[in-house]
């Protein structure tokens, strides 16, 4: 069985999260590189690109709610030692998974032109996106099933299957979007439909390597446990799950709600915020593996029954994240006065544009802690309370401050920007407040866990004195 890391060593840390830091890095260069060598083929290309992708992003904010919520029950269960039920968890997973991406797919497949008529009415678009969805819809399915089969792994504390996938899906990837987007070598000249082409055959070829690793390593769940998942099963990955869904969703929507606003302040505002935009995943990037680390290793410790090891367990990780912000954040305040210059904005933006990514590097910190606290606090069971905290900090916070700063004052995006930042504030003290109560430790394991691993102890002991 896995070793559960039930004391916090910054150098061990860092070997588990490494590869999960590289798996976001390699999933961004796969998006990047779609978009950069559809755009080479013209405008149109590119906008049935950007219409398609945004119904996939809605169908991984779907995966990733519920495998979360998978992975949070199976890291428990795990930690507990309770490998029968663990696979039983990740085989009701899988099915939700693969349920989630069967309709999802078939949806797809046969409205793709309906759904990309919704958002353009450009038929030479509409025409390029229905191509690329009736392909990348097959995608969905064998998508679906790689996220649910990830959960096998990472709920273990393995990082390194699931990251060698991602190496096979990148790779194949870009190989296949250069011959089959442009046609080189002999292949097929397919535009904006190679792209999709791509992708089925990059996410395939990974999903068969996690399934030929998972069945020569024995960890693959019972057939049963996924044709006939227990609905208690079920339902507790819903109860969990569908609170993280929410709180995606409803982060989105906030984030529309601010551009709306950066948009009535003019196209110099919206171009300084596409410029934060772009350091957004570069610091998101640099505490990935924190924020996904910490949600793992603070369930398999509460799962063993030591909630006071993960307390300290997540303390010690929210601080050395917060650091690496505080050290993010300071390099990019060092050399704000130099990007404003990269992106060729007008003489009078500039200061605004360095202004801007200063309060950028001295947010990060607390954008940090809100990434890692959440993790651990939603590791012990609890999802709703970030669900409501992210509401709450939006409507009380972060919509008055921002329309304030706005509309009515006409502060530009310094102002915005400054007021989203005290709701980014404002939510990590309000998390940290929870987080230090304990609170958050749920799911019966107090109680009925916390006896049934004494038991387990006993019973282990027992058995080595005789």
């Amino acid at each position: 069985m896995h070793t559960i890391q039930e004391d916090f060593k910054l150098k061990k840390f860092l070997i588990f999260t490494f590869p999960i830091t590289l798996q976001v890095l390699l999933r961004n260069i796969v998006g990047l590189t779609d978009n950069f060598m559809v755009g080479v083929l013209g405008p149109d290309y590119m906008a049935a690109l950007r219409i398609s992708t945004s119904y996939f992003f809605f169908f991984i904010v779907l995966l990733f709610a519920f495998s979360n919520a998978g992975s949070i029950i199976a890291g428990q269960l795990w930690g507990r030692g309770d490998k029968k039920e663990f696979y039983n968890v990740c085989g009701v997973t899988l099915f939700i998974s693969t349920l989630i991406s069967l309709l999802f797919g078939l949806i797809m497949f046969f409205g793709s032109r309906v759904s990309a008529a919704i958002i353009i009415s450009d038929a030479k678009i509409i025409q390029y996106s229905a191509e690329y969805m009736r392909v990348i819809a097959i995608c969905f399915v064998f998508t679906g099933i790689s996220i649910g089969m990830s959960v096998i792994f990472t709920s273990q504390g393995d990082t390194k299957i699931p990251f060698y996938q991602q190496v096979i899906t990148t790779v194949l990837n870009v190989i296949f979007n250069y011959l089959l987007i442009f046609g080189n070598f002999g292949f097929p000249k397919l535009g904006v439909s190679g792209a999709a082409w791509s992708s089925l055959i990059s996410t395939l070829t990974g999903l068969l390597y996690m399934y030929i690793v998972a069945v020569r390593t024995g960890r693959l769940p019972s057939l049963q446990s996924i044709v006939r998942p227990a609905m208690s099963n079920i339902k507790e990955i819903l109860h969990i799950g569908l609170p993280v869904l929410g709180d995606m969703f409803f982060w989105q929507f906030a984030m529309m709600v601010y551009l709306k606003f950066i948009g009535m302040a003019g196209k110099e505002a919206v171009a300084i915020y596409g410029v934060i935009g772009l350091f957004f995943s570069v610091l998101y990037l640099t505490v990935s593996g924190f924020v996904t680390g910490t949600g793992v290793s603070v369930s398999q410790i509460i799962g063993a029954g030591k909630s006071d090891k993960a307390m300290k367990f997540g303390y010690k990780a929210l601080w050395f994240s917060m650091l690496f912000g505080a050290v993010a954040g300071v390099l990019i305040i060092l050399f704000s006065p130099l990007i404003p210059g990269i992106f060729k904005l007008e003489a009078q933006s500039v200061r605004f544009c360095i202004i801007t990514i200063i309060i950028l590097g001295l947010r990060q910190p607390f954008a940090t802690a809100n990434g890692v606290l959440p993790a651990a606090i939603r590791a012990g069971k609890d999802t709703k309370f970030p669900f409501f905290t992210s509401f709450i900090a939006f409507v009380m916070i972060g919509l008055p401050l921002t329309f304030l700063a706005g509309p009515v004052f006409q502060l530009g995006i310094v102002g915005i920007f400054t007021a989203m930042t005290i709701e980014e504030i404002s939510k990590s003290v309000i998390f940290f407040y929870r987080f230090r109560s304990g609170k958050w430790i749920k799911g019966k394991i107090n109680s009925t866990m916390q006896a049934d691993t004494e038991e387990m102890v006993r019973s282990n002991l027992l058995d080595e004195n005789s």
